[in-house]
């Protein structure tokens, strides 16, 4: 039975992400702050790839769990927080530029787009991704260590993020 009711759970969060990306994809049209380049980029095939790439690393050799599982685990983990983190990523990147964005804007006499802002993105989305795919590996997936597995799913978010910001200096999106 709660097998059953974990696999619910599992679907659910699945059809969520996909119906989150679907409504996200087509919500590009006069973007204005830095956050929804980058979320744009994270959810591009070599970002998510990469990512789930350097996940499942992460969980077979550091949080020692084994590849059938740590398959399923990153497979979760990463359904929930495209479907959260298409949301949160932006919205994150907005209070960014509401609360610390104008004071730099004010103080350095920047714009939107200037480096502290660019660096601040970067760390929003690595927190925001990992925090997600935290709580999916220790409530869900009941991961007895919390603090070792936060860690290191940071680490493991900064590749698929840099991935993203890298395709950002490659390839600048067009206005």
């Amino acid at each position: 039975m709660a097998e059953r009711a974990h696999m619910r759970r599992w679907l659910t969060i699945a059809a969520l992400s996909v119906g989150v990306w679907a409504v996200g994809a087509t919500a590009q049209a006069d973007v204005v702050w830095p956050a929804l380049y980058l979320e744009a980029r994270i959810l591009s095939w070599y970002a998510i790839t990469i990512g789930l790439g350097a996940e499942w690393v992460v969980l077979v050799t550091c949080l020692k769990m084994p590849p059938r599982r740590a398959l399923v685990v990153d497979l979760a983990m990463n359904a929930a927080s495209t479907a959260i983190g298409v949301l949160l990523i932006p919205l994150s990147g907005l209070v960014l530029e509401f609360f610390p964005g104008l004071a730099v804007q004010r103080l350095f006499n920047v714009g939107t787009f200037n480096v502290v802002t660019w660096a601040a993105t970067f760390a929003a989305a690595v927190l925001v991704t990992a925090l997600i795919e935290w709580l999916i590996v220790y409530f869900i997936f009941k991961y007895p260590d919390p603090m070792k597995a936060f860690r290191w799913l940071v680490v493991a978010n900064c590749a698929s993020v840099a991935v993203a910001f890298v395709s950002l200096l490659i390839k600048a999106p067009e206005p």
